[in-house]
């Protein structure tokens, strides 16, 4: 590739380090093109050290050399970033199941209150915030009225409940098919996010281990409403620097598929979502999504 390509490439780690964007390792001369170098930083924010993965690039975008000019880093750019692409996961459900987690501890909240709790009236908590929850177990409830202050101490309670029982996670929680499919997804060049609208997010990311499969993690701690509106979703896009319309949603709960549609993604079913009509694709394994995109 020679000095000229080289020079190209430092010229685009300086530009993407002005403007913030991460820039992983070096790449040596001759390991991987200078084209596919500008066109992994402006797609991906990222440089991968030695990784062949990126050769591809170099042909496919061949014909956008003439952008690589004197001052050709800017335009390169540019068309990079209207070609990239992000999938946006639902955490709970789909990368991982912590529903039994969720079910222990609002199942003791609502033994204590002597209040029905069964495991259909869980499924109606799927994909929305702590205090809505709350409020959908409150309908059975036949005592005093309770105040604002009391309804957010339960709910305190609850979490308190479930984040002792998320500490029991392991890296084992994650089945290898999900962690497959995302590193696949990765080396694809797309940029991936967790949508959720669960606090605990990052602390399951954490005790899992597979927080560094994701570029940004928006969850219940950034959003002030929750699913089937499509804060979490917009927020997810926003992070990662993508329109709504180059991103598509992975859900396995209807509320979440509405937001999906009402963000204006492409949304994905799997698990009891592909009972939904509204899924534009519906997927039976997490692997399936490598035959999608």
């Amino acid at each position: 590739f020679g000095v000229p390509g080289m020079a190209v490439y430092k010229r685009t780690v300086d530009y993407c380090k002005e403007k913030g964007l991460t820039v992983i390792g070096d790449v040596k001369r001759g390991d991987i093109g200078s084209t596919s170098a500008a066109y992994a930083v402006g797609h991906l924010g990222k440089v991968q050290v030695g990784s062949r993965s990126w050769s591809g690039f170099h042909e496919d975008f061949a014909t956008v050399n003439p952008y690589l000019g004197s001052d050709g880093v800017k335009p390169f750019l540019k068309v990079c970033k209207e070609e990239k692409k992000g999938i946006i996961f639902d955490l709970d459900g789909v990368i991982v199941s912590t529903d039994k987690f969720h079910y222990q501890a609002w199942k003791k909240i609502a033994d204590k209150m002597g209040i029905e709790f069964n495991e259909k009236i869980n499924e109606r908590l799927r994909g929305v915030s702590r205090m809505e929850s709350l409020e959908i177990i409150l309908e059975k409830y036949e005592g005093a009225p309770l105040s604002a202050e009391q309804k957010q101490a339960l709910a305190e309670e609850k979490n308190g409940y479930y984040v002792d029982l998320l500490k029991t996670m392991e890296r084992c929680d994650v089945s290898e098919e999900v962690v497959n499919t995302l590193k696949s997804l990765r080396r694809k060049g797309y940029f991936l996010a967790v949508g959720s609208s669960s606090k605990n997010a990052k602390i399951i990311l954490r005790q899992t281990r597979i927080e560094d499969l994701f570029d940004a993690v928006p969850d219940g701690n950034n959003i002030t409403r929750s699913k089937p509106d499509p804060e979490v979703f917009l927020k997810a896009a926003e992070y990662i620097e993508l329109l709504p319309k180059q991103c598509a949603v992975v859900e396995d709960a209807r509320a979440g598929i509405d937001a999906a549609k009402a963000a204006g993604m492409m949304a994905v079913g799997i698990g009891t979502a592909t009972e939904y009509d509204k899924c534009d694709r519906k997927i039976k394994s997490f692997g399936e999504l490598d035959q999608i995109f």
